[in-house]
């Protein structure tokens, strides 16, 4: 939670850099594919977020605050940290799942044993009475 207790949303961070990047709010709102409003809000709802201006809106192209430069690496390692955790969760449950299938064949087999041993020593057994 930032100032206020409001709920910072990834979208602003994400709208954040695509402004960064290419420098102009239109742009970097057609990229995003969102309406240039909207994303004008989304980035001042960043900047409230973090209780200072990150862009100098009177440049042409839009420049960076001092805050704004700082903030920018920052909020791309948070970026990457997020999808790279992503990943690493989906790859757990895909491994979860292969264990899982694992130790289900294992098991499934080892059923297969009991079954062809216990049928194989039911025949022993028949075989022996009748002799």
């Amino acid at each position: 939670m930032g100032p206020d207790n409001r709920t910072l949303d990834v979208e602003w961070l994400e709208d954040f850099v695509a402004l960064a990047e290419s420098g102009n709010f239109s742009r970097a709102a057609e990229a995003r594919a969102i309406a240039q409003p909207a994303f004008s809000r989304h980035i001042r709802s960043l900047e409230e977020w973090v209780g200072v201006d990150l862009i100098d809106r009177g440049a042409h192209p839009v420049e960076l605050t001092g805050g704004g430069r700082r903030f920018l690496p920052l909020v791309r390692d948070v970026l990457a940290g997020l999808e790279a955790a992503r990943i690493k969760a989906r790859l757990a449950q895909g491994q979860a799942a292969a264990s899982l299938r694992t130790a289900r064949d294992a098991a499934y087999a080892a059923v297969d044993t009991i079954h062809f041993e216990g049928a194989q020593f039911r025949r022993d057994i028949a075989s022996k009475a009748l002799s």
